[in-house]
C-alpha cells in the first residue's frame, strides 16, 4: 500500500504543474455587451500578465457565429497604445478572423485593453447569447520567445425583435410566419373594383341605345 502512494502522487504531478502553470500564466479576456438586430456591439479584449512576465506581442483568432455576427473595425485598445502598438485584422474564413496586436518596437504590453473589436449584428439575427471567442493565443517577449497564455472569451446578447418580426407588422405574401399579424383582404376594396366596372359598361351602352332608338323614331 505505501508503494502505491508515491505513484499516485506521480501520476497526479503532470496535472497540478499544468494547472499552475495555467493560473499563472498571461491572459486575454473578451468583454460582454448587448445589442439589438441591425446594430453594432464594442467588444474589448484586456490582457494581464505577472509582473515578471513581459509580453511585446499579441495573436488570437476570433471566432464568432456568421451571420449574424461579422467584425466591422478593430483598433487598438489603451494599453496597446500606450506601447506604440497597432492592431490588425485579416478574414481568414466568414466568421473568423485573425487579430495582431504588434509594433515595430520591443515595447512591453502593461495591463489592460489591447483591442476594441465592433461587430456589426445582422437585421435578421434571433435574440440570445452569441459567444465571441478567443482562439489559437500566441505571446511573445520582446526577444521573440512565447510566453504561456490563456484566453476567457466574450459573449454578445442579442435582444429584440429580429427586423420583419415586430408585432402587427404584416409578413411577407404567403408567409407562415408564427405570431405574424394576420392580413385581411379587402372585400370593399373588390367590390368597389367591381361597381367601378359595372359603371363603366352601363356609360358605355348608354351612347348606343340613345343611338339605336333614334335611328328607329326616323
Amino acid at each position: 500500500m505505501a508503494a502505491r502512494a508515491p505513484m499516485r502522487l506521480a501520476a497526479l504531478l503532470p496535472a497540478v504543474v499544468l494547472a499552475a502553470a495555467a493560473a499563472g500564466a498571461a491572459s486575454l479576456e473578451g468583454s460582454r455587451d448587448a445589442a439589438e438586430p441591425g446594430g453594432a456591439s464594442e467588444i474589448t479584449v484586456s490582457f494581464a500578465h505577472r509582473s515578471r512576465e513581459q509580453v511585446s506581442g499579441i495573436q488570437f483568432d476570433l471566432a464568432v457565429d456568421a451571420p449574424p455576427l461579422s467584425l466591422s473595425a478593430a483598433v487598438a485598445g489603451a494599453a496597446a497604445s500606450q506601447a506604440g502598438k497597432a492592431v490588425s485584422s485579416n478574414e481568414l474564413e466568414p466568421g473568423r478572423y485573425r487579430i495582431l496586436v504588434a509594433g515595430l518596437n520591443q515595447n512591453i504590453l502593461g495591463a489592460g485593453v489591447v483591442a476594441e473589436l465592433t461587430l456589426a449584428v445582422a437585421g435578421d439575427a434571433a435574440p440570445g447569447a452569441y459567444p465571441v471567442r478567443l482562439a489559437n493565443v500566441i505571446m511573445s517577449d520582446p526577444s521573440g520567445g512565447r510566453v504561456s497564455a490563456t484566453a476567457e472569451d466574450g459573449a454578445i446578447e442579442v435582444t429584440g425583435e429580429a427586423e420583419g418580426e415586430a408585432e402587427g407588422e404584416a409578413p411577407p405574401p404567403g408567409c407562415q410566419c408564427a405570431g405574424a399579424a394576420p392580413t385581411r383582404s379587402s372585400s370593399a376594396g373588390g367590390l368597389s373594383g367591381v361597381l367601378v366596372t359595372g359603371l363603366l359598361l352601363v356609360a358605355a351602352s348608354v351612347p348606343r341605345r340613345l343611338f339605336q332608338r333614334a335611328r328607329h323614331s326616323a
